[in-house]
Formats: structure tokens, C-alpha cells, sequence
């Protein structure tokens, strides 16, 4: 098995991870299958050689592991200032901006209190993962995110009907 794909093989462990996270009720739980799924991402990006986006996803397993026991504001930001640093440390084409454009997005939801605006701010930000994977020339990841992306938009349906349904 050549590395492209080994590399489309993680991704799609991942996608399985991805698929779960946000048909999952509690926050907690999103947060972990979200630490997997994008570790398995980085890897992924290693073996393709985008190193903007493996760093990045690298980082994103990091922040979601934190994010699970810590919501500061301070560490949403040293997250983005790393996402930036690293970004243009490992710096290879313009298509790197949407990978920071992505990984900045998701810090800020991955450090938010509310569950919908972290779902809101989540959907956002796999947009511009789904450009990123798109502009590698990752089948597997723009997939990933593809799917990221509608099990996000099911489950904020599930989720504002669930609101609505206590409110009435």
C-alpha cells in the first residue's frame, strides 16, 4: 500500500469518528471523538505532505483534549496565535489559509460554553477544512469533511427541535 493511500485509509477511520461526534448528546463526548478523528486527520496530511494542514489538525487534537476540561478565553487564544505561528512556519501555498481559516474557526468553538454556538461555529469552520481538503487533492477529506458538515447540519436540526420542544 503506497502512502497516498495509507493516507485516505486514516482518513476514513476518521470519518467514522466524525460521523459520531455530533449524533452524540453531550459535549464531552463530541470533544473526544473529535480529538481522535483529528489526529488521525494529521497523520493523513503528514503522508500527503500538506504539513500546514497536518500541523494544524495536530494542534486541533490538542485543543479538543483541553477543551474538554477548559473553556478560557486565554487558551482559545494561544490556540489561534499557534494556529498562525505554525501556519507560517510550515507555510506551502496560499491553500494553507484555508486551513488556518478552519483550524481558528474551530478554536473558537471548541472553546465555547453553548453547545449551539459551538455547532454553529464548527459548521463554519469544516467549510473551509472542506476547501483545504479539496485544494490538497484529498478525495478522503473533503469526504470527511463533506459528511462532517451534514451529520453537523442533522444534528443542529435534532438539537434546535430539542430546544423548542422544552420551551412549548
Amino acid at each position: 500500500m503506497d502512502w497516498f493511500w495509507l493516507s485516505q485509509l486514516l482518513v476514513a477511520i476518521a470519518i467514522v469518528c466524525d460521523l459520531v461526534s455530533f449524533q452524540l448528546p453531550q459535549r464531552r463526548s463530541v470533544l473526544i471523538c473529535l480529538v481522535l478523528s483529528t489526529a488521525l486527520t494529521s497523520g493523513h496530511y503528514v503522508l500527503l505532505t500538506q504539513y500546514s494542514g497536518a500541523i494544524l489538525m495536530l494542534l486541533a487534537s490538542l485543543r479538543f483534549a483541553l477543551s474538554i476540561h477548559y473553556q478560557q478565553r486565554r487558551l482559545m487564544v494561544i490556540f489561534i496565535a499557534l494556529s498562525i505561528l505554525t501556519t507560517l512556519f510550515v507555510w506551502q501555498s496560499p491553500i494553507s489559509l484555508w486551513a488556518l481559516a478552519g483550524s481558528c474557526i474551530q478554536t473558537c468553538a471548541a472553546f465555547q460554553r453553548r453547545q449551539l454556538t459551538m455547532r454553529l461555529l464548527m459548521l463554519l469552520g469544516s467549510g473551509c477544512w472542506l476547501a483545504y481538503g479539496v485544494a490538497a487533492g484529498s478525495p478522503m477529506a473533503a469526504l470527511l469533511e463533506g459528511l462532517f458538515v451534514s451529520s453537523n447540519v442533522i444534528a443542529l436540526y435534532r438539537y434546535r427541535r430539542q430546544l423548542f420542544s422544552f420551551s412549548t
